[in-house]
């Protein structure tokens, strides 16, 4: 994997963060709904007496698969974070983890948009660098 594809996961998994943080929101609406009834009338099928119970698990199985991607960006952030000069953490987290443009990047770091282009393709390879010695062999 490329560091321009490693790096590419960030966007991928902050959108999936996002849709599933809304799912939570419906699953949590729909655990708290979820209530016994108590009435007179003998029921011939068996009733589920552990719905609230199940819902909950739901709810705390999806808060798992949400840590899971939270991990995930964790582990890229470090390595970012990780990069040998400060300038090209300051790049790739402004390019990856913010979706900045070119032109705020450039502005950011006091270059032109041709040499922070350029400074880019660096800290690149500065990243692929780090994930080639982190590789199992």
């Amino acid at each position: 994997m490329t560091a321009k594809q490693y790096l590419s996961q960030i966007k991928h998994i902050q959108l999936r963060l996002s849709a599933m943080a809304e799912q939570l929101e419906c699953l949590r609406s729909a655990a708290q709904c979820v209530t016994t009834s108590y009435n007179d009338i003998p029921c011939s099928a068996p009733r589920d007496i552990h719905k609230h119970e199940d819902a909950v698990l739901r709810v705390l199985e999806w808060e798992e698969k949400m840590q899971a991607e939270v991990d995930r960006l964790s582990d890229i952030n470090a390595t970012i974070a990780a990069v040998s000069t400060p300038a090209h953490h300051f790049l790739l987290v402004k390019r990856y983890v913010r979706s900045e443009t070119w032109e705020t990047i450039a502005r950011g770091l006091g270059y032109s948009l041709s040499q922070t282009k350029r400074f880019h393709l660096d800290a690149l390879a500065d990243l692929e660098e780090r994930l080639n010695r982190n590789e199992p062999k």
